[in-house]
């Protein structure tokens, strides 16, 4: 360096070197992801099961938030959803005609924003900054979409509206479907879920149903054994907790369907539910109160009230893996057997 004096100040001259911006820039956009709150992610199978909640049913309200271009929003979106851009550092809603708006939060609400894929390991710039920009907004909590609509198009297209579907498809959209309890596997709901539209979008091939007087489909619903036929078997049960369900003849329907299967009941809250809870309970090696806890986080109006039953399947069922087992007096769920223990 070069020193030299002036009026008493000494200035110091410093070497000249060439300045790497690249690296600068990649400093700064380190230490920018690093200030940033890491993003909170929720999947399709939640948010369609989201779709499915009324008021009635409590907790926070969902919200989606749709990031594509407009034009593609009019085109095909999730039911629900407002597509929204990011502006001046501020999140617009588009209104009548995709004219942005001012956006205002309020109550107890759940955003979810999404793009067209919504990547977890490499999220669009404008994406996280909606998501920052939503969650300052109010609300209680905010979550992008894995996949983004994508994904969710892909599995649940019988959720999506817009102008590329017929006004049969958009009434049906709206309606309540049957809960995703076990991801393309397992769903429960209302006696009158129990049709051939919603089996077919859903890839249900098997109705497990709980009623007392059974459910009737259309001779057109109900089609002729082999491919694409819905298969609907009647396991009778009464509302009466003090009763019995038959427990381990739906495990065997569950084990037995290659396809989906739906459990329902008159009005998808007790019995259903509670045969729910016991498929859950073996499939995902679950504790009866975990178990409970699994399917009511799915379908919230859930109330299974076949506590002593359940508490019967986890305690006085042996589960394992075997093939030695007794096939008369068990379940074999995937290379699992229950074996209900008899009283000696």
């Amino acid at each position: 360096g070069i020193n030299a004096e002036y009026g008493g100040t000494t200035w110091h001259s410093m070497s000249t070197q060439e300045l790497d911006f690249g690296a600068l820039v990649e400093q700064e956009r380190a230490a920018a992801q690093a200030a940033q709150v890491p993003l909170k992610w929720t999947s399709a199978s939640d948010v369609y099961n989201g779709l499915q909640r009324q008021p009635q049913d409590g907790g926070s309200r969902m919200l989606l938030f749709d990031l594509r271009p407009y034009p593609e929003t009019r085109l095909a979106r999730i039911r629900g959803a407002e597509t929204i851009g990011v502006m001046n550092g501020e999140v617009r809603v588009r209104g009548e005609g995709g004219a942005p708006e001012r956006f205002i939060c309020s109550g107890n609400v759940i955003g979810i924003v999404y793009d067209v894929r919504s990547e977890k390991d490499d999220p669009s710039p404008m994406l996280v900054e909606a998501a920052e920009l939503l969650a300052s907004s109010g609300m209680q909590k905010v979550m992008c979409l894995a996949g983004g609509y994508t994904a969710f198009a892909q599995r649940y297209g019988c959720m999506c509206i817009g102008e590329d579907f017929n006004e049969e498809h958009v009434q049906e959209a709206g309606r309540i479907w049957a809960a995703e309890i076990l991801v393309g596997r397992l769903y429960l709901g209302a006696a009158t879920v129990a049709n051939r539209c919603v089996c077919d979008a859903l890839g249900i091939e098997t109705i497990l149903d709980l009623t007392e007087n059974g459910i009737t489909l259309a001779d057109e619903e109900a089609a002729a054994p082999g491919e694409g036929s819905l298969h609907c078997v009647h396991l009778p049960a009464h509302a009466d907790p003090e009763s019995r369900l038959p427990v381990l003849d739906g495990l065997k329907v569950f084990e037995e369907s290659d396809g989906a299967v739906l459990v329902c009941c008159e009005d998808g809250i007790r019995k259903g539910p509670t045969m729910a809870v016991a498929i859950s309970m073996v499939v995902k090696k679950l504790s009866h109160l975990n178990g409970m806890a699994f399917v009511m986080k799915r379908k919230r109006d859930a109330s299974p009230d076949w506590y002593l039953q359940l508490q019967e399947l986890e305690y006085t069922c042996l589960l394992y893996t075997s093939d030695a087992a007794d096939e008369e007096d068990s379940v074999d769920l995937g290379g699992r057997r229950i074996i209900k223990k008899k009283n000696k």
